[in-house]
C-alpha cells in the first residue's frame, strides 16, 4: 500500500478501509464475536472478533490521546503510559481487557466514532 502523499488521499485510504472493515465485521454474528478464532498480537495467543475491535478502538483511542496532550502542550508517553514500544503485545493485551465487558455492536461504535474523531482531527 501507497503513503498517501497528502491530507485528500490520507482521508481517502482511511474511508476505503474503514469502509471495507466495517463491511467484515458486520457481517460477523454477535454469537461468534468472542470466540477466539484469531491469532493474536501477542505470540501464542488467541483473540477473538471482540478482541481485534478492543485492539483497534485502544490504538485510535490512544492516537487521539497524543493528539489532545500534544495540543495543551503536555508531554506523550509514547506508547503508552508504562508500556515500550518493544511491549506492544502487552498493550494488545491491555486493550482487550479494557473492553471485555463491553458488547460487540458498541465496540463497533466506538471504532466508528474513534475513527470519525481522527478523521476529524486530520480534516
Amino acid at each position: 500500500m501507497a503513503v498517501p502523499q497528502d491530507k485528500e488521499a490520507l482521508l481517502g485510504l482511511i474511508d476505503a478501509s474503514f469502509e471495507k472493515l466495517a463491511a467484515a465485521l458486520a457481517s460477523i454474528p454477535e454469537a461468534l464475536a468472542r470466540e477466539r478464532s484469531l491469532p493474536g498480537h501477542a505470540k501464542d495467543t488467541q483473540m477473538s472478533p471482540c478482541d481485534l475491535v478492543a485492539y483497534l478502538v485502544g490504538w485510535n483511542e490512544l492516537v487521539l490521546k497524543w493528539l489532545e496532550r500534544d495540543t495543551a502542550g503536555h508531554p506523550i508517553d509514547f506508547p503508552e503510559t508504562g508500556f515500550k514500544w518493544n511491549e506492544l503485545g502487552k498493550l494488545a493485551q491491555k486493550f482487550y481487557r479494557d473492553h471485555e465487558d463491553v458488547a460487540f455492536p458498541q465496540l463497533l461504535q466506538r471504532l466508528d466514532a474513534a475513527k470519525g474523531a481522527i478523521v476529524a482531527a486530520i480534516a
